[in-house]
């Protein structure tokens, strides 16, 4: 399942578990493993209650931010596999582009320039 509510807004795995078990009225049993990031979070929810789950969970609203709730397709946390190899990707994911001086208009990496960001304070 995703759930558009992530660290951002204050959830850590305890916190999030509570949540859903009050929100939708479900024991913590049928909810399994969180891939929480800073806006939202996928997880593993049994089958046999998933689209209860989203039901009671869409459309709600959480510290003035509406509630979304969809029903993954099979791109949740058990179903990556983990972290691609470094340098690797996922399935269906273009390689990255590596951002070269020509790119940048020219400027390179050199760090010596004279660009000014702000004072520095030591």
């Amino acid at each position: 399942m995703f759930i558009n509510l992530g660290a951002m807004d204050g959830f850590d795995p305890g916190k999030l578990l509570r949540f859903l078990c009050d929100a939708s009225n479900q024991k913590s049993s049928v909810f399994g493993r969180m891939d929480i990031k800073d806006t939202y979070t996928f997880i593993d929810v049994d089958a046999s209650v998933m689209a209860k789950v989203v039901a009671s969970l869409h459309g709600e609203v959480y510290r003035g931010r509406r509630i979304r709730a969809d029903i993954d397709g099979g791109r949740g946390p058990s179903h990556r596999g983990g972290a691609p190899e470094r340098g690797g990707r996922y399935e269906g994911q273009r390689p990255r582009q590596r951002f070269t001086s020509e790119r940048l208009g020219g400027r390179g990496n050199d760090r010596s320039g004279s660009r000014s960001y702000g004072k520095r304070h030591d």
